[in-house]
């Protein structure tokens, strides 16, 4: 399935994180939401979970960070903190899921360094889907994977290795490292270089197109047209090659560049869910 969704772009004004709170302006009290700390390969990672509020088993949303720059990066903090305010936290909750966001090394409290979106990277997000599998409110069978620009790259990766995943959203990431060699964007490319190595195998190791054929669940993809980090061709090309697996992809595409707007991507988010995970009940 195609589904290309022109939208009306408007300019990111703001970092992710403020833009995120000042977008949604969700009405209620702030919900304190505690991080866990989880192992992966020996290292500290960082996972905050917010549990709905009836009880039974509930469908799960793991959401994946893309970059964050300054001295001290948030993490999987930056959705969740003010809980039921927050567009990630709030939202899954009004859906009756249990809402998770990880910190990938080398942000937040997770033990570094970070590995752009590396084996170090995956696996950690693999330990996190793990610990929610475990969680008597979860509905191991409908857990949903979804990651934002770099966190694209690294939740396309973990979707080949993890099948029982009921759904992956995939919203402004690169899916074949080694096509834009090297980054038109200098500061991009240093971070691949410092973070990767950048030799030809490091960047299949994290091109989420290289093992497309792998991935069975159904696929969200979400893109804008004048994205100048990670070019429209990426994402076209993943649906492609999803297309020609005979997964079910869906790509939605938007007049805007990186920053996707906040109400544009839950107006495709929602029914895509709606669709193949459904609501929580408290069953």
């Amino acid at each position: 399935m195609n589904r290309d969704r022109p939208r009306t772009g408007r300019r990111a004004l703001a970092p992710v994180g403020l833009l995120l709170l000042l977008l949604w302006g969700l009405a209620g009290p702030a919900l304190a939401i505690e991080p866990v700390f989880i192992g992966a390969e020996g290292r500290r990672i960082e996972l905050f979970v917010a549990q709905p509020d009836a009880a039974g088993r509930h469908p799960a949303i793991l959401f994946v960070h893309g970059f964050q720059g300054g001295p001290n990066p948030p993490g999987g903090a930056e959705m969740t903190a003010g809980g039921d305010r927050n567009p990630l936290s709030g939202w899954a909750r009004r859906r009756g899921y249990v809402a998770a966001s990880i910190s990938q090394p080398g942000f937040g409290r997770s033990a570094g360094p970070p590995d752009f979106c590396g084996p170090v990277t995956q696996a950690a997000v693999r330990a996190a889907l793990a610990h929610l599998r475990a969680l008597p409110s979860v509905d191991s069978g409908r857990i949903v994977l979804l990651g934002l620009s770099r966190g694209a790259i690294v939740s396309g990766m973990v979707a080949a290795e993890e099948p029982g995943l009921r759904a992956v959203i995939l919203i402004a990431g690169l899916y074949d490292m080694g096509a834009l060699r090297p980054h038109p964007n200098p500061g991009i490319e240093a971070l691949i270089q410092a973070e990767s190595g950048g030799s030809p195998e490091a960047l299949a190791a994290r091109s989420p197109l290289r093992v497309a054929g792998r991935i069975a669940m159904p696929v969200l993809l979400l893109h804008g047209r004048h994205d100048p980090v990670a070019p429209v061709a990426q994402a076209e090309a993943m649906a492609a090659a999803l297309r020609a697996r005979g997964t079910d992809v869906t790509l939605a595409l938007f007049e805007s560049g990186h920053s996707i707007p906040i109400r544009d991507r839950f107006a495709v988010i929602d029914p895509f869910l709606e669709r193949v995970v459904g609501r929580g009940t408290g069953r």
